[in-house]
């Protein structure tokens, strides 16, 4: 990511880094078959050092906390901005505080507490905000998010470091932008970012329109604004959700303004649509958080109801690696069958277990 230390607000010499960024663009001719469009690219943001695009905003974010004389790092976070932010804080020398939920994954509260942090969860979604926001103002704690409501958005410097989303995907693309970029949203720093990454990029080449942003949302603040022409978004109910880094009922004025002026649109998923994008996708080989399945989900609405033509040059950002809530979402698997090493055996435990047996498999 620091190659492109020149459009960010940290010099070199001050970044604090693991090797983020550099994430493959990977196209998969299966998943546009299944989705029905013709190229569908993947943007890999599991690739990274915690394994989600976080680690891009928390590099530059962390960065200016260590510059601006900081001691304590800390965020509201369901799992990946929380391990991300623990992660750099400690590279940086710094102490992190995280704010999250009674029912965050348990990998990525592990996560966490594995990089240092002091982790603490409150019982209500605002009321991580509200203790965050007395940290901040009274003991001068660092945020590397949001901690105001209703949200504004986030941390600027971190989302800086987005941006280069957009860069390497220009340039993975053969110095072309898509025709759209779909990714999951809530707070939408990373579409904020990744719109200000193709203004970028559109002022130092000229002539490279940027692409429209898709907001893929579980409960739809960006997608009710933009149906109501609402100038900010307002809150929208909410339910429990298997898209907990997406399970909010608030997002932010940047995040719609970045939506509106990219003529991109908002789209709600359903648990449903989730799991079952979930499910095809690790059978194609990615296996994807929920909330990273869900832009895979909206997608397939998108192109469905003609909104994304099928000859469009669409990129996903798959944001999450699906191993963080592998155990909330798949509890109970039958047990590994335990074999003697006999083709016979063999047989047996396929038939029994898996419903298929050897002659059937081998066909």
């Amino acid at each position: 990511m620091w190659d492109f230390a020149a459009a960010l607000p940290i010099e070199p010499e001050d970044a604090v880094t693991l090797g983020e960024g550099g994430t493959p663009l990977v196209r998969s001719e299966q998943i546009g078959a299944w989705l029905g469009c013709d190229e569908v690219w993947i943007k890999d943001e599991s690739r990274n050092p915690t394994w989600s695009h976080k680690d891009r905003l928390n590099s530059v974010a962390v960065s200016h906390a260590r510059r601006v004389g900081a001691k304590v790092v800390t965020v509201c976070s369901s799992g990946n901005h929380g391990a991300s932010a623990a992660a750099y804080a400690s590279a940086a020398g710094l102490r992190s505080v995280i704010f999250t939920l009674p029912d965050a994954p348990a990998a990525l509260t592990a996560m966490m507490r594995e990089y240092g942090a002091l982790v603490v969860a409150t019982r209500k979604f605002e009321g991580r905000w509200e203790i965050m926001r007395e940290a901040v103002r009274r003991l001068g704690w660092y945020p590397t998010g949001n901690f105001v409501s209703p949200p504004v958005g986030g941390n600027l410097y971190g989302i800086e470091g987005l941006k280069t989303i957009a860069y390497e995907t220009w340039q993975q693309l053969g110095m072309r932008s898509p025709d759209w970029v779909v990714s999951p949203s809530l707070l939408a720093d990373i579409l904020f970012g990744i719109g200000r990454g193709f203004d970028d990029i559109g002022r130092a080449v000229g002539g490279s329109s940027a692409p429209r942003l898709a907001a893929i949302e579980r409960f739809g603040p960006i997608t009710n604004a933009l149906v109501s022409d609402l100038t900010f978004p307002v809150p929208v109910p909410t339910e429990h959700t298997v898209a907990i880094s997406i399970g909010g009922g608030q997002t932010t004025y940047h995040g719609l303004r970045a939506v509106r002026q990219s003529q991109g649109v908002g789209v709600k998923v359903s648990e449903e649509e989730i799991l079952d994008a979930r499910q095809i996708l690790a059978r194609f080989g990615w296996l994807a958080e929920a909330s990273s399945a869900a832009a895979f989900a909206g997608l397939r609405k998108l192109i469905a109801n003609g909104t994304i033509p099928q000859n469009a040059a669409v990129v996903v950002i798959l944001t999450s690696s699906g191993l963080k809530d592998l155990l909330e979402l798949s509890p109970g698997p039958p047990p590994i069958p335990v074999i003697e090493p006999t083709i016979d055996d063999l047989n047996v435990a396929l038939t029994e277990h898996y419903g298929l047996d050897i002659q059937e498999l081998s066909s």
